[in-house]
């Protein structure tokens, strides 16, 4: 896992709302995740920078960015600045600087929310869009002359080369290869543009008749065919799907995606998208104006009446999950998988699928591959953090701490002593060290790594508040109280100030202080912080959400340690049918 840097572009308008909710997800997946610290960075560039500077970004704003693990990007469009100067400006220019040439857009059904689609329920639409991002229209290639005259003339030019119709292909197949249903459809206007399409055509043919399989997940369909191919789902055109589907990553708009997202429309206020028809004729204004919102939507401002997330919000969460999903266990760097890529991935795979023997053996190879390689830096270092954490979860310590070293001085060697990553690997020690009972050990590892997160990423970042939170643990078990409430109260502040009021990392700052509470005596003020943090728990993760059991034993030992035996019962009883509900044997998460 380790240490990442991200650079957040909010750009305009919606994109402002949508990335803060991501990076409440991503914050809450770090707090989960041990080892994994996330170093966020924010740039104002968009439209509001456009109008101060004359540019969408700095003339030196690729060269900021290089430096950065991933660029988490929100939306940009304005109605004030022509469409071409903020997309050519800022999105294309980071995609065409970087070569980012694969766009990929997963769509799937979340079980909890509600579905724009007629008919389709989580699990049965499930897909990954694959477009190309950096030739075709975003070539970029064309021009005006006459500029005034009646005979002014614009030209605009896909261009397509054998080179990167190759890339975009194979990688999509290795992406099919991996789904489980190995099927990968080509959607192509060839009918009508005779060349380029033509070309990517013939080149999807020719990768196909490769081998490795690729010819069984392999089939061809025209752009109206695909797009006829979601009415299954009840999508009887795709503008109703997309004009409530959430947020495009790069658009400050709503829009429409047809098939694979080849073709767009945008969708204007007001205006009904379900009157749309392929013969493309403008859509008309009914006569009750405004068409009805999913989930009570509020009309003017797209939001439900009650202050609850928002559609947008909601897809915007999805999409912070596939960049934590990319930051923890995805190919880092190149489409092309190399051997240490495969085994990282395969290592994930079984550990999540808790196969720890299987997931020692994919770590292990990635480890080698690493070193074969000569990747002495971060990709080593990731290696064996994940095999450490695998034989630590086995049970074997000596192992684990070995590795983990290993990995800290890797660390050390390539990035410096006080980088982020170094703390990260410093509180995997530690954890090994209170595993064997080394509470001395262990605080010292906990403040070292303190004391680089506080230099490297500021006092009041949220990965402060995670030691913080990791250190108290220490003072808890030597029974140290004043020292775990001194720790706990300044995490709880720094969370407070840096976090949404419903964030789970500030419950469980505020869960392990009335922990500490209740050790002292203190039942008043414990049961006070438990109560608020099983409010935060039910609002972020809902109701039955299995963190709710582990507060509940926790209120309910109060609640005996105060002579409120049959409340104390209740409390128990509604954590074990929590536990129950999610598999686990009831006082499994008793603490």
């Amino acid at each position: 896992m380790g240490a990442h840097r991200i650079a957040v572009i909010t750009g305009d308008g919606v994109g402002k709302e949508v990335t803060a909710a991501g990076l409440a997800v991503l914050d809450a997946v770090q707090g989960v995740s041990p080892g994994l610290a996330l170093d966020v960075e924010t740039f104002p560039w968009g439209s509001d920078y456009y109008r101060a500077h004359g540019r969408m970004m700095p003339e030196d704003g690729l060269d900021t960015s290089r430096g950065f693990d991933a660029l988490y990007f929100g939306a940009v469009g304005d109605a004030e600045v022509p469409d071409h100067v903020t997309l050519w400006g800022l999105r294309l220019a980071i995609c065409q600087g970087f070569d980012q040439y694969a766009n990929v857009r997963p769509a799937r059904v979340l079980a909890g929310i509600d579905s724009p689609l007629r008919a389709a329920r989580p699990g049965d639409l499930d897909l990954v869009i694959v477009r190309e991002n950096s030739e075709g229209e975003y070539a970029g290639a064309g021009g005006r002359a006459h500029r005034g005259f009646a005979g002014e003339v614009g030209g605009e030019t896909t261009a397509f080369t054998r080179a990167g119709c190759e890339r975009i292909m194979r990688f999509a197949f290795d992406l099919a290869r991996e789904r489980p249903r190995r099927r990968l459809t080509l959607v192509t206007k060839s009918n009508a543009q005779r060349h380029g399409m033509v070309l990517w055509d013939e080149v999807f043919a020719e990768i196909a008749r490769a081998g490795d399989g690729a010819r069984d997940i392999a089939r061809r369909r025209a752009v109206d065919r695909a797009r006829a191919g979601l009415h299954r789902y009840g999508v009887r055109n795709s503008a109703r799907f997309a004009a409530w589907r959430g947020q495009d990553y790069h658009h400050g708009r709503a829009e429409r995606e047809e098939g694979a997202g080849i073709r767009r429309h945008r969708l204007r206020p007001g205006l009904r998208p379900d009157r749309h028809r392929r013969s493309r004729r403008r859509i008309t204004r009914t006569s009750s104006g405004w068409p009805p919102l999913p989930g009570g939507m509020n009309r003017r401002r797209r939001r439900p009446p009650n202050g609850g997330p928002c559609a947008m919000k909601r897809g915007t969460w999805w999409s912070a999950a596939v960049l934590a999903w990319f930051l923890l266990w995805a190919p880092p760097a190149s489409a092309q998988k190399d051997a240490w890529e495969r085994y990282m991935t395969a290592g994930a795979e079984s550990y999540e699928a808790g196969e720890y023997g299987a997931a020692e053996v994919q770590y292990g190879a990635a480890v080698k591959a690493a070193e074969k390689a000569g990747r002495a830096g971060g990709d080593l270092a990731i290696s064996l953090n994940n095999l450490a954490l695998v034989m630590h979860r086995k049970g074997n310590l000596d192992a684990a701490e070995r590795l983990y070293e290993r990995s800290l001085a890797v660390t050390e060697s390539a990035l410096g002593a006080d980088h982020p990553q170094v703390a990260s690997t410093l509180t995997n020690l530690a954890w090994v060290a209170i595993d064997r009972g080394d509470h001395r050990q262990a605080e010292e590892l906990h403040l070292r790594a303190l004391a680089i997160r506080k230099a490297a990423l500021g006092p009041a970042h949220p990965t402060v508040a995670a030691s913080l939170t990791e250190l108290a643990a220490v003072y808890t078990a030597e029974e140290d109280y004043a020292k775990a409430e001194q720790v706990l109260k300044d995490a709880v502040t720094i969370r407070e100030e840096a976090l949404e009021p419903d964030n789970p990392n500030l419950g469980e700052s505020l869960s392990k202080l009335g922990a500490v509470y209740s050790a002292q005596g203190r039942f008043d003020e414990a049961e006070a912080l438990f109560e608020r943090t099983l409010t935060i728990i039910e609002n972020s993760l809902g109701a039955e959400h299995p963190a709710m059991s582990r507060v509940l034993y926790r209120l309910a030992d109060v609640m005996h340690r105060t002579g409120r035996d049959t409340e104390a019962a209740e409390a128990e009883s509604r954590a074990g049918a929590i536990e129950a509900a999610a598999g686990l044997e009831p006082g499994s998460l008793r603490p």
